[in-house]
């Protein structure tokens, strides 16, 4: 693990770490000269907040004691934020989330949940307003949903085919078939999210190329589309 650390104790950061973890420990001056990818920076101490203004879009921060646990996420939208001592997971950049908007609002607050930064969204103006109404009024999630573009970008149309689309999947062979006609604007593999438990299994389908992720109501099943998309990123790398 690669750990940029201001803090004084380096004891204490040392204990923390994962059992039988191998590290590499910088501050950020050392750090800033390389400006090197895939380092954690650890703040344990509220004197060393001023350096989370240095840090560069898309850099990893972990609050490591209770005092830092007032530092907002949305404070701060291009860091991303977490708890765990850990090395953090490779994130895509955009997701691309097709079909029906009701299921799409439920896995964005999942996200939202999920991941401790600031996201952002487009679309088409209803779909953005749908958004807005359901998650908006939530008070834990103020500030982590915004228009200008933040470390993982929500598309509600199709993008770029290297891009990741997910597509919320209701179980009628009609849906795949309208999805198909434009197959041409899709990537090679499609991930599909099954939307209720009556539908037709994926693999008796011949009209899509697609992998399939589970069922969104099921306990957990939005982790688990979740961790394999994760799990395409890093073996994409």
């Amino acid at each position: 693990m690669k750990i940029i650390y201001d803090g004084s104790n380096v004891e204490g950061l040392v204990r923390q770490l994962p059992k039988g973890s191998s590290f590499l420990l910088m501050d950020s001056r050392q750090w800033s000269q390389t400006r090197e990818e895939d380092f954690l920076y650890v703040i344990d101490d509220l004197s060393h907040r001023e350096k989370l203004e240095e840090l560069k879009q898309g850099q990893w921060v972990c609050r490591l004691s209770k005092e830092t646990k007032n530092i907002y996420a949305s404070d701060y939208p291009k860091l991303r934020f977490t708890r765990k001592l850990a090395l953090p997971p490779l994130l895509p950049d955009v997701l691309h989330l097709l079909g029906p908007m009701e299921p799409i609002a439920k896995f964005v607050t999942y996200l939202l949940k999920e991941n401790d930064f600031v996201h952002s969204y487009e679309g088409e103006g209803w779909k953005e307003e749908f958004l807005e109404e359901l998650i908006m009024r939530k008070g834990s999630l103020e500030g982590r949903l915004r228009k200008e573009r933040a470390n993982l970008h929500f598309s509600f149309e199709k993008g770029d085919p290297d891009n990741i689309h997910i597509f919320f999947w209701d179980g009628k062979t009609e849906s795949l078939f309208e999805l198909a006609g434009e197959r041409q604007k899709l990537p090679s593999e499609l991930f599909v999210v099954r939307t209720t438990l009556r539908a037709s299994p994926l693999k008796e389908q011949s009209i899509l190329h697609a992998r399939d992720l589970g069922c969104m109501v099921l306990p957990g099943g939005m982790k688990k589309a979740w961790s394999e998309i994760l799990s395409f990123v890093e073996r994409r790398k």
